[in-house]
């Protein structure tokens, strides 16, 4: 996550208009720490000089200021005020030429090809801060319901036939005839030997990385991944909320907001496996807001043996605007009713603070469902929050369904490890500034 300003909750989530990621990028454009030449350096201040009402002289001091490798601190302060002016939101900006910018390679113009979503994605991983892509169309292709009444084909399913057969194969399971014809989540009667190969959602998203590389998944535009449960529910994630969760986390820890259980162990069924947990959490559009997250059939993150996979029927329900609880609704071809949930944002902030030990340190389970991202993909998820837009009104960056569907391409390419479970310290690194 990058923000000019973590004090303000509001504009630390806040997603940047096109207009705000081009004036961020010239900005950029001018620091010497975004790897360029020194031509281009001054070709960006000679922008920034046409776009922004200020002195030359002003753009010339912050200029020779950056270009310091051991600017004094001293005149830090002195430069603040012009070092204001040109933030993405200061009042000093005149309106934009986009064909100038285009012309200067700002803005890369981009013909979106939707058979190439993989080509797309590769050109985010390797693109500089100074620069930002602009496509000719929406990621997210019409008639297509990416976020409610999600097409099979839209969905990747952790615990569906594909990713089981393929599991079952590695550990020398045998599976039911009938499974192999009907498909869906595996049988109970093979569950004990799931168990004890140890299937954790990390081990299934392990496997699922060999089948979401396979031809039948590789055209396809992922926007969810699915857990179905046995009554047919389902509990949908998304790769942009495990890094948010990350994120919002850090962010709690650091501003003393606190994720507080108000109803845990006390209600209980069959011996110790919980119905219900109920926790409050911040919000993150207002400082003096929580959110009422409850989670009902959690694995047990600490003991490897105990609840292994408890994740196949886990239920988030969420009361803030983002959470999709779906109840009594019909989704697949059949019109059976059923309850889709989400693990949002603030569902991951509980699954993330469950683990985190007396000291404070986050202690990774291969149960964790809300995985750390690496410092690789959340830079990756930050590429498309602020440097790819999809035209030039406000409104025109890239929404929740493309940053999926572009992370799922990441994971085609790249793999789980480049993605999640980073084997480096990520805490101090994950909120990041735009400058």
């Amino acid at each position: 996550m990058r923000s000019k300003d973590y004090a303000d909750i509001k504009k630390s989530f806040k997603p940047l208009s096109p207009v705000e990621m081009v004036r961020v990028a010239l900005v950029n454009g001018i620091n010497p720490e975004v790897e360029h030449n020194s031509d281009e350096r001054k070709k960006y201040l000679g922008l920034l000089k046409e776009f922004i009402e200020s002195s030359n002289a002003n753009l010339d001091r912050l200029f020779e200021f950056l270009q310091e490798s051991n600017a004094d601190k001293r005149n830090t302060k002195a430069i603040g005020g012009i070092r204001t002016t040109v933030h993405y939101d200061s009042k000093r900006w005149k309106e934009l030429n986009y064909k100038t910018l285009e012309e200067n390679g700002v803005i890369m113009p981009l013909k979106l090809n939707r058979s190439d979503l993989k080509g797309l994605a590769q050109k985010l991983v390797d693109l500089p801060r100074h620069k930002v892509i602009g496509l000719s169309q929406p990621i997210e292709r019409e008639g297509i319901d990416y976020l409610k009444h999600i097409p099979p084909r839209q969905k990747f399913v952790l615990n569906g036939k594909d990713v089981v057969v393929a599991f079952a194969k590695e550990h020398g399971i045998e599976l039911p005839g009938g499974y192999l014809k009907r498909g869906g989540p595996p049988p109970v009667s093979i569950y004990k030997a799931l168990a004890d190969a140890g299937f954790t959602i990390k081990a299934a998203m392990e496997t699922g990385t060999g089948v979401i590389r396979t031809d039948d998944y590789l055209p396809r535009d992922i926007s969810a991944l699915v857990v179905k449960h046995l009554n047919g529910d389902e509990l949908r994630m998304h790769h942009h909320d495990y890094v948010e969760s990350a994120e919002f986390w850090l962010y709690a820890r650091a501003h003393e907001l606190e994720i507080a259980e108000t109803l845990g162990d006390r209600l209980k069924a069959d011996g110790d496996k919980y119905v219900l947990s109920v926790y409050d959490t911040p919000s993150k559009s207002r400082m003096n807001l929580t959110h009422r997250v409850e989670i009902c059939y959690l694995p047990d993150f600490k003991d490897p043996k105990n609840k292994t996979l408890e994740w196949m029927k886990t239920r988030v329900s969420c009361d803030c605007e983002w959470a999709l609880n779906l109840r009594n609704f019909s989704f697949g071809l059949k019109e059976t009713k059923h309850t889709a949930y989400t693990l949002e944002t603030h569902g991951g902030m509980v699954i993330l603070q469950l683990q985190t030990g007396e000291d404070g340190i986050l202690i990774e389970s291969p149960k964790n469902m809300n995985p750390i991202p690496t410092i690789n993909f959340s830079r990756f998820v930050d590429v498309i929050r602020y440097q790819l837009m999809q035209g030039h009104k406000n409104d025109d960056y890239v929404k929740e369904t493309g940053i999926e569907i572009l992370a799922n391409e990441f994971w085609k390419i790249f793999g789980l490890e480049k993605m999640y479970w980073p084997k480096e310290k990520v805490a101090n690194k994950i909120l990041d500034g735009f400058y």
